[in-house]
This record gives C-alpha cells, sequence and structure tokens, in this order.
C-alpha cells in the first residue's frame, strides 16, 4: 500500500511540473545588483533566494562555539566559497505541494505515520527523504528552466555553503547560533517550540536576512556524512561524494535542544529516512560548484 501511495505522489509530481512549464514565469528582481530574487509558480507561491557573496570563512568548531563541539566539528579550517543564493526561509508546505503535488497529510501516510507537526501554507514541509528534496530542486530546474541567472540551477546545500550562509558569509558577526548569542531569539526547539513546528519567519533573521537556520526542521544538504571529512576536505566548495550509509542534515529542530542548533553541529541519516523533523532549503548554485551527481 505505501507503495502503492509513493508511487501515485510521484506521477502527481511529474504531472504537475509538466503543467508548470507550460506556464508563463516571471522571477522578480529586487534590490541593487548582484540582487535577491524572487520566483512566483503559476498558480503557486513566491519564494524568495538570497544573494551570498562569496569568500573565505573558518568551517568547524570555531572560537565562537565555545568549545562545544563535538569531534566531527573538528578541525576548524579554512574554506573558499563561490557565490550563490540560498532560500530566504525553509521550503514550506504550500511550496512544496504546488511543485510536488503532495500534501503534508500524504506525505506522513507515505512515511507510515499518523501524526503531523504543524500544518499551513507557511509552515516548513517535512517527513520528507532525500531523494524527493533532490527531486524538488530538479521538478524547479525544469519549471524555471527559461527564468534562471544564466549558469545556475537549484540544488540542496553543500554542507560548507550551509554553514557560510549561517555564520553570515562575508557579513559574520561571531555568534553561537545563526543570528544570535541566544538560541530563542533565532530558533524553535525543544524548549519554547510546544512541540510543533512554526510557520517560517517567526524568529529573528541573521546577518543575510536568513530565517530558521537554526531550529523548525534539520535541513537536508548534499553531503554525504564522513566524521573526518574536515580533515581532509578541499579548501574550495568542498562537498563530501564518497558514498557513505548516511547524508548530512544541519540545524537543528523544534524537537531538539538548543545545543544541537548551534551553528558547527553536525547531523546525519539514512537518505530514506522521512522524519517529523527534517526539511529542506533551497540554494540556487553555479553549475558544477558543490553539486553532486545523485545516484
Amino acid at each position: 500500500m505505501k507503495k502503492h501511495v509513493f508511487v501515485v505522489s510521484l506521477l502527481l509530481a511529474t504531472l504537475m511540473t509538466r503543467s508548470l512549464m507550460a506556464q508563463e514565469i516571471n522571477p522578480i528582481l529586487t534590490d541593487s545588483f548582484p540582487q535577491n530574487i524572487t520566483f512566483t509558480l503559476p498558480n503557486g507561491p513566491s519564494f524568495e533566494m538570497i544573494y551570498i557573496q562569496g569568500g573565505t570563512f573558518t568551517m568547524g568548531c570555531t572560537d565562537d562555539q565555545k568549545g562545544k563541539c563535538e569531534n566531527d566539528a573538528e578541525p576548524a579550517h579554512q574554506v573558499v566559497i563561490t557565490d550563490f543564493y540560498a532560500g530566504k526561509y525553509e521550503v514550506t508546505q504550500a511550496l512544496w505541494t504546488a511543485v510536488m503535488g503532495t500534501t503534508i497529510e500524504q506525505q506522513c501516510k507515505i512515511a507510515g505515520q499518523y501524526n503531523v507537526y504543524g500544518v499551513g501554507d507557511d509552515y516548513p514541509m517535512y517527513y520528507i527523504h532525500f531523494r524527493e528534496a533532490n527531486a524538488l530542486c530538479e521538478n524547479l530546474n525544469q519549471i524555471l528552466a527559461n527564468q534562471l541567472p544564466e549558469g545556475y540551477e537549484f540544488a540542496l546545500p553543500s554542507e560548507a555553503q550551509w554553514e557560510y550562509a549561517a555564520r553570515g558569509g562575508v557579513k559574520d558577526e561571531p555568534s553561537l547560533y545563526a543570528g544570535s548569542q541566544f538560541a530563542s531569539d533565532v530558533a524553535w526547539y525543544d524548549g519554547v517550540s510546544k512541540n510543533t513546528t512554526h510557520p517560517v519567519g517567526q524568529k529573528q533573521p541573521n546577518e543575510l536576512g536568513l530565517y530558521d537556520l537554526n531550529g523548525n526542521v534539520w535541513e537536508w544538504c548534499q553531503d554525504w556524512y564522513d566524521e573526518n571529512f574536515y580533515k581532509h576536505s578541499a579548501p574550495q566548495d568542498p562537498v563530501n561524494a564518497n558514498c557513505a550509509a548516511n547524508r548530512v542534515y544541519r540545524g537543528g529542530s523544534w524537537d531538539y535542544g538548543a545545543k544541537l542548533c548551534r551553528i558547527a553541529t553536525r547531523f546525519y541519516g539514512a537518505p530514506y529516512g522521512r522524519t517529523i523533523n527534517l526539511g529542506v532549503r533551497l540554494v540556487l548554485t553555479k553549475v558544477g560548484i558543490g553539486n553532486l551527481q545523485i545516484n
């Protein structure tokens, strides 16, 4: 039964994509160049991608983490990141349904679960596994093919892109969390969440204007998880392409403590895991930069 429901959901997503591709989509560029971009899906919601200027940063267990790091965040190391864009918010349920064709209740059923933890257009999407998150990016690349900035494509963030964005990029003001020294300023975690997700954008943003990088839902990254990756990762636009048992996700969630919301915290899980606390944030990245071939 689960397999039948999943096949139906994939067919719905395919039909939805073909329908949307046939319609005109006009992105809105905002601010001065380089610009943020707002896309509006036909018969669907708008979503904004925030421009993030590239630069060099220290990734891992930096001094601002106050020694509160696991071993896999060592050593702190210099990384060069190429310009990219990141979603202002985590992917919402409205955006997911418009592109993929399934609701949070349907994803809950596909996951074999019975309870949802926050329902509404502006709530973050969850109960999605890695391949489904990647399929969202592929569908958007088709739907918005004629509207994307030249040489860019939607993707899941690399772990390095995620941390660079969370730290505020070139605007970084060292802090324990993404935009504050205090988790309650920027994150929905188990001490304040009241056992549910919350609509995106209700906490304060970080220096780049990105919301909910900490808490609410964990966010899938492209990388395979390797606890020793920082010891041998590339110095520019690193992404771990070595196949392993688990994929990385970052940021913490509504049902975990503030400790796991810290910027340097790495977490991981099986690529096919659909859970109550795991969603996705889009990036728009230059083709071939920090982007794995997903098999």
